[in-house]
């Protein structure tokens, strides 16, 4: 068992915190296909925090050929994965505008020694790997580096590949240092792509690496200049000796397609995409498991000790391609469920409502919203006062509408009728939240809870482990470090107080450190979550769950409509990129038609409880492109309080409805 307190170890939420091998720590997605299968070049997308990082470090040298592994065969080295995450400051000091015409070959030799690097150190990984056959390992140990690639790097004795890693770390140095103080001449001169082809060439001369594949996967292609770019396509598009080069980058980013060349590359003949939330997370399902086996392999690993069910499962099962049939069964996934149920418990929207009025201070702005409410009635609090909490606090919200009466309100309610059902299941999570939302130092429990984390953490593996460190955290701050595996539970106020603790970080923090535009962001996060904030806190709760915007383009002539400015547009895309916002095709083909819109946004639900509204996908705003532009440009806030005052007063009917089963999840 670890020494170090359990929330101190589940603080590594990023996977290069983890180490490069990630046999047994990684988490196998349960649809899994290996990017190693295809012999073309792959555009990896994902969103921030979706795990495209570790998916691609799980195909590459370090964890292939794991220490971990008690048996590595022949079939393990077919194809091999070499991942580069370059250095960005660097990446920036090596483009056109700083080195005028020394940029390409100075950025090639980057690259080439990088990658070379990697090659030597795959070398060394093989030779200390359980691969049985120590001939083959003592031909790898010998492999010598011929003179005229030596002569590249100023080196003039003979080495082996193994041993001209110490060199390459000289050459990185030396031409970092010449970065500092770049002169005429870069310190070496290489064609990269050549360069790599030449060593690999090496490496194949080992008759058990005679056909492998050799996967290079390029990281954070997003920090990549336009021009270095157009380098990596190039060789993309020109794949030679199964030497296949792959991209990552965030979802929503656009790259370059273009080559040092005439042509461009095209999806399908040069490269495919892989969209890890659609093709590797694919379901609430998958991530709903994925998240709970995460949990519970990082629990037993800090507690040196097993679940019980779990036992008849070798220790590294969860990264075994051939235990992912036996993590689909049904009675598996529940049982999984079922631990991490137990560990974070939630309440439903009635105990919720019990809890609330149990609380005095929320009880009293109950009872004095109806009591307000009755001022000329003849009827009076008790009226509606029910043994059923949540029907109580529904009877204090419907109270404040103009378009209901009393008399009605009391006769749905003492009936108990069908329409009285239906504003319960429409109102209840909305009533609560204006409730807990009167005071700045109460959370509203609806956050805590396993399901409520994986709705709040929306796709987002690293939100959700964030989640559970920080109500680890708020555990460890009650009852101290000593924590038991058989009986870990964090209570629900405690996950609220968690939620709410990460919610806060990633609007006052997060925000304004995404890309360039960080402080327009935050900025555009805080208009908007003031703007459904509005609703969420209507005393009436006429529209509440707004937390999905669009935008309504007017026809102008017969062949053109209304458009956002660029500036607008790029915005979104950052807020996308950076998965601030999240957005989804529109399926109403009455907004399509009579709006002209395609597209709808929601406020990732991480930051709902900052703002106190709700993490679920219900209701939207209706937003011209006169309004979107005044909640976007924001160096213009007076502008913006026009938009602010005139949802003050917005009409019911701008908002969109939900349907009402998606209002009883």
């Amino acid at each position: 068992m670890n020494t170090m307190p359990l929330s101190t170890f589940l603080a590594q939420n990023r996977i290069e915190e983890k180490g490069e091998d990630l046999w047994g720590t990684y988490v196998l997605p349960i649809n899994y296909k290996s990017l190693l299968n295809y012999k073309k070049s792959n555009h990896i997308v994902g969103g921030r925090g979706s795990g495209k990082t570790a998916f691609v470090q799980f195909h590459c040298y370090s964890t292939v050929l794991s220490d971990k592994k008690k048996e590595i065969g022949n079939a393990d080295l077919e194809n091999i994965g070499i991942m580069l995450k370059p250095d960005s400051i660097l990446l920036s000091e090596m483009f056109e505008c700083s080195l005028d015409k020394l940029w390409k070959p100075v950025f090639g030799l980057y690259m080439g020694i990088s990658i070379i690097y990697e090659l030597a150190n795959f070398l060394r990984k093989f030779i200390s790997c359980s691969y049985q056959d120590t001939k083959i390992k003592e031909e790898v140990r010998n492999i010598l580096i011929p003179k005229y690639l030596l002569k590249s790097f100023h080196i003039d004795e003979e080495l082996t590949f193994i041993n001209f890693v110490s060199h390459l770390n000289i050459a990185r140095i030396t031409l970092n240092n010449w970065l500092a103080f770049p002169d005429e001449k870069p310190p070496y001169i290489i064609n990269a792509k050549t360069m790599i082809s030449e060593f690999i060439k090496l490496i194949r001369e080992v008759d058990v690496f005679k056909n492998t594949n050799f996967f290079i996967f390029l990281d954070e292609f997003e920090n990549f200049s336009e021009e270095q770019q157009m380098v990596v396509n190039t060789w993309m598009k020109h794949v030679e000796n199964n030497i296949i080069y792959n991209v990552i980058y965030k979802k929503h980013y656009e790259p370059t397609f273009k080559t040092l060349g005439n042509e461009n590359i095209q999806e399908r003949n040069d490269y495919r995409v892989i969209d890890i939330d659609k093709e590797v997370i694919f379901s609430d399902s998958n991530f709903k498991l994925m998240c709970c086996e995460i949990i519970i392999n990082n629990l037993q690993i800090y507690f040196d000790k097993k679940y019980d069910f779990l036992e008849v499962y070798e220790d590294n099962y969860l990264s075994s391609p051939d235990a992912i049939s036996v993590r689909k069964d049904e009675k598996y996934r529940q049982k999984i469920f079922t631990v991490l149920n137990s560990i974070l418990p939630s309440y439903n929207l009635k105990e919720i409502a019990n809890k609330l009025m149990l609380d005095s201070s929320l009880k009293k702005k109950v009872y004095k919203s109806i009591t307000d409410a009755l001022q000329y009635s003849e009827k009076n609090l008790e009226d509606f006062v029910s043994k059923e909490d949540n029907k109580t606090i529904l009877n204090s919200i419907l109270l404040q509408r103009k378009t209901i009466t009393i008399n009605e309100i009391h006769e749905n309610f003492i009936k108990d009728t069908a329409k009285y059902n239906d504003w319960l299941i429409t109102n209840q999570l909305g009533s609560l939240l204006f409730y807990y939302n009167k005071f700045n130092h109460k959370t509203c429990p609806y956050y805590g809870g396993f399901d409520r984390f994986l709705l709040q953490s929306c796709f987002n593996i690293r939100h959700f482990l964030e989640l559970f460190h920080k109500s680890i955290v708020e555990l460890e701050n009650r009852e101290g470090s000593s924590l038991k595996l058989e009986n870990l539970l964090i209570p629900i106020e405690m996950q609220a107080n968690a939620a709410k603790s990460v919610s806060t970080y990633e609007f006052d923090r997060k925000i304004s450190s995404c890309g360039n535009r960080g402080y327009s962001l935050k900025k555009i996060v805080d208009r908007l979550g003031k703007l459904f904030a509005i609703k969420q806190n209507d005393p009436a709760q006429r529209v509440s769950e707004v937390t999905q915007f669009s935008i309504k383009y007017t026809k102008l002539k017969k062949d053109s409509e209304e458009k956002i400015t660029s500036y607008v547009d790029e915005l979104i895309r950052e807020l996308n990129i950076w998965s601030i916002l999240i957005e989804k095709d529109i399926t109403k083909v009455s907004d399509k038609l009579e709006h002209h819109s395609l597209k709808e946004y929601r406020l990732h639900p991480i930051l709902s409880s900052y703002f106190g509204i709700s993490p679920r996908q219900k209701r939207k705003f209706e937003f011209n492109v006169g309004e979107i532009e005044r909640i976007f440009y924001t160096k213009n806030d007076s502008k913006f309080q026009e938009v602010y005052k005139n949802i003050l007063n917005y009409e019911d009917n701008k908002i969109t409805e939900p349907n009402l089963l998606d209002l009883i999840k």
